[in-house]
């Protein structure tokens, strides 16, 4: 195998810049071209941020860019870009940078969707170690977003682009009333000119994280003034409402990170630090960052290693079976000290009830002969007969239970007739006749994806594709909804077959018609069905419901320009180009 290293010094350069060669363009912004390129004195890949020539005149856009320089060089930390070198020359200003072999997690999330949940809090803590070192230095990022986080591809995660960032004593750039950062990442104190400090980055790195957990950008509107509106008024769902699996202690974590008012968020990164340290022990999930290289090497066959208990868990647990073992011991003891003291006397109690029983019973019998020798000789009067005592009694059981005498019998003993009570009746129990039941149908299953990623939801279950596993769902028809911020809402019918499992993948865009905007001088905004929908310049294709379409290109120096057009599924426009100059027919 060949190293990075090796694949960097054998690409032919487009370019040389200051001693460093130039291999290929990233990006290109308004402001500034980055490009990856190659340090031939030290023999190792980097990455160089060139200032377009015709802005390095510009004040403010210097300052700035020397100011990122600075607070990356003042601010040293494994979880922080490394710089390496600035230039401010007349003719070039840039900055090289440590080189990131590996993607930004804007790039990870649309691979494999939404990220676990320990796999995102694994990462969230990586950027706190980087943050709160910045913010001990009084530094404010201000631009904390995922496309701002890059993760290598052996699992380190760094925090990039300091252009924004503001740090004590540094002298202002921007104007008053002028918003700085990401809308959709925005803390509120930032829109109303409130205070900038530790908690504004904290905010920006609660959206990020709420991104990463449910794979929805919460404060994401059409426009730039949408999106702000949204940072100051909209209260955002629990992300466990989009993902079940997220536990409840995510839940209150992030929202308490996103509140409007900063004086409730947390104070500092070591706070979250804290408390997600927590969160971690609490489900037993690994403090192992090594586990977010193996994410992104395989998102969709990664799982989570089996927890392992500690020595310290295992001891506990034999501590409390020693404590239950002895207390039944020492009950046992108790129990048999106690039946040793008065065992004895309980057995003769229940000897004496027995014998008193048979006493009654011979008594009884006594009574019935006297009564039959009376009733036998009707003329004779009746004598009446002290009553025997208990020994009289006894001694008469005694001699009952002898060999009887002939010729001798008992006399003058009064005899009491008993009548046995009646059983009471019972009513016979009726027979409950089971009622036979109808066969319930198993349960199927769906495996379901979609290009690009969308939320589906069927039958109470709401997932963010894609997903690695199979929804099981009741057999029968089903309605699956797709939904994605760019595209209309698709519904789709299936047919879940028992105890099987159906594959559904949807393409969005083999739904929809697709309008395609070409060159629009000078510029317009873009209304869809009378709503704004995108301003121009624009690429990518803008995704509308099948059938009859107006779209309007409106820019207020101008007479607005309509087109009607009918689309079916999965059809694209023709480019749709306009001067509003030089309008043409």
């Amino acid at each position: 195998m060949t190293s990075d290293t090796e694949q960097f010094s054998r690409v032919e350069p487009i370019g040389t810049l200051g001693g460093y060669e130039l291999l290929e363009i990233l990006s290109r912004s308004i402001v500034t071209t980055v490009y990856r390129g190659w340090q031939p004195s030290l023999n190792r890949p980097v990455l160089i941020k060139q200032l377009h020539p015709q802005l390095a005149a510009e004040k403010d856009i210097r300052a700035r860019f020397e100011r990122e320089a600075r607070v990356i060089a003042k601010v040293h930390q494994d979880n922080i870009v490394n710089i390496y070198d600035f230039s401010a020359s007349p003719e070039a200003v840039f900055l090289v940078l440590e080189w990131v072999e590996g993607y930004n997690l804007s790039q990870i999330f649309k691979r494999g969707g939404n990220l676990p949940a320990p796999i995102a809090s694994l990462i969230l803590l990586e950027i706190l170690k980087g943050l709160e070192v910045a913010h001990n230095y009084e530094v404010i990022h201000r631009d904390i977003k995922p496309e701002n986080i890059l993760v290598s591809k052996d699992g380190r995660i760094k925090i990039s682009d300091f252009g924004l960032a503001l740090f004590k004593d540094s002298p202002s750039i921007t104007q008053q009333g002028m918003v700085i950062g990401t809308p959709s990442f925005m803390a509120p104190e930032t829109i109303t000119g409130g205070l900038v400090d530790a908690r504004t980055d904290l905010f920006a790195l609660g959206a990020s994280f709420y991104e990463l957990l449910t794979g929805e950008r919460i404060f994401s509107g059409n426009t730039f003034s949408e999106s702000l509106h949204l940072v100051l008024n909209k209260q955002p769902d629990k992300p466990s409402s989009k993902i079940r699996e997220i536990p409840p202690e995510i839940d209150k974590l992030v929202m308490r990170m996103l509140e409007k008012d900063s004086r409730r968020r947390f104070s500092n990164a070591a706070d979250v630090t804290k408390q997600m340290h927590s969160i971690l022990a609490t489900y037993n999930w690994p403090d192992n960052p090594q586990l977010i290289k193996d994410y992104i090497a395989d998102p969709a066959g990664f799982r989570l290693p089996k927890p392992v208990r500690s020595p310290l868990r295992k001891s506990k647990r034999f501590v409390i079976w020693g404590v239950v073992l002895l207390l039944v011991t020492a009950v046992a003891i108790i129990f048999h000290n106690y039946y040793q003291r008065f065992g004895t006397g309980i057995n003769a109690i229940v000897a004496d009830s027995t014998t008193t029983v048979k006493q009654d019973t011979t008594s009884q019998s006594i009574v019935n002969d006297s009564l039959k020798e009376i009733t036998s000789k009707p003329d004779q009067p009746v004598t009446p007969t002290p009553v025997k005592p208990r020994d009289s009694i006894n001694q008469a059981t005694k001699n009952n239970n002898k060999a009887p005498d002939s010729g001798k019998s008992e006399k003058n003993v009064a005899t009491i007739p008993v009548t046995p009570k009646p059983l009471p009746k019972v009513k016979p129990e009726k027979q409950v006749v089971p009622v036979p039941q109808p066969p319930v149908a198993a349960n199927g299953f769906l495996r379901i994806s979609s290009t690009p990623w969308a939320v589906v939801e069927c039958n109470g279950i709401r997932e963010t594709l894609p997903i690695n596993h199979s929804l099981e769902l009741p057999s029968g028809e089903q309605t699956l909804v797709f939904s994605n911020p760019k595209f209309p809402r698709i519904v789709k019918r299936v047919n879940v077959v028992p105890s099987e499992t159906t594959k559904i993948h949807i393409n969005l865009w083999s739904e929809v018609g697709a309008i395609r905007i070409g060159s629009i001088l000078p510029w317009a905004d873009i209304y869809i069905e009378g709503v704004k929908v995108a301003s121009t310049p624009i690429a990518d294709p803008i995704p509308v419901k099948p059938g009859d379409v107006t779209v309007k290109l409106v820019n207020p120096k101008y007479p607005p320009h309509q087109i009607q057009l009918h689309l079916e599924p999965n059809e694209s426009s023709p480019r749709i180009q306009w001067d509003f100059e030089n309008p043409t027919p």
